[in-house]
């Protein structure tokens, strides 16, 4: 039994150490939707930078500890005109970490509607002039939420951008838990560090190269 709540309470000390960390990241920056954020898209009364995405006790099924439902939106998706590794098919549907991004950036549902904590409510959804607006249309997008296999490699591979084996990527982390690719390869959502090098927010490289290269072979 002592073993037991032992490993809990470092189970919940590494936990809370991950969320202070990740909050330190996105403090500042156009993720902290809180009143005293600094974009144009916050909340009037919400003082917390979590809350937006997650809940402490509750979450919304997503992912453990998820503030936010998905959004009910169609998207239409990138076709294989510009990826040759679906050969003529829509890419899959948006799911896992990418669903979880666009229930704010498809700007059908407000950044402050989260299912628990009603004082964040008062955020307003991203609009279509904003640049962090991607929309319902990801037609000409990096095609998400497919399961990068090494039967795709190989096709992918007879006349397109050669790409790197599943083991490569997998040690790049640039795949979720299913090995899909998703928004999250290539953006992180807890750190904008790399903004002021690559320009591009919450990106997981100094240039487009360095981040491409954990999936495609150069």
């Amino acid at each position: 039994m002592r073993r037991r709540a032992l490993a809990t309470v470092t189970v919940l000390a590494l936990a809370a150490a991950a969320g202070s960390a990740a909050r330190a990241g996105i403090s500042g920056t156009k993720h902290d939707l809180s009143v005293s954020g600094p974009g144009p898209i916050k909340s009037t009364a919400e003082t917390e930078t979590c809350r937006f995405c997650h809940a402490p006790h509750r979450g919304a099924g997503q992912r453990p500890l998820w503030n936010r439902r998905d959004p009910g939106s169609v998207f239409r998706r990138s076709n294989a005109m510009t990826f040759d590794a679906f050969y003529g098919t829509d890419a899959p549907a948006p799911d896992g970490a990418s669903l979880m991004c666009l229930s704010c950036h498809d700007g059908t549902i407000a950044v402050g509607a989260v299912v628990h904590g009603a004082t964040a409510g008062s955020a307003p959804a991203i609009p279509s002039t904003s640049r962090a607006y991607i929309g319902r249309d990801l037609s000409g997008t990096h095609p998400v939420s497919f399961v990068y296999t090494d039967e795709l490699v190989a096709r992918n591979n007879q006349k397109d951008m050669p790409l790197r084996s599943v083991a490569e990527v997998r040690a790049a982390k640039a795949l979720d838990a299913r090995d899909k690719v998703q928004c999250t390869s290539c953006h992180d959502p807890h750190s904008d560090a790399n903004r002021g090098a690559s320009g591009v927010p919450f990106y997981r490289g100094a240039e487009f190269s360095e981040v491409c290269a954990r999936c495609h072979r150069f």
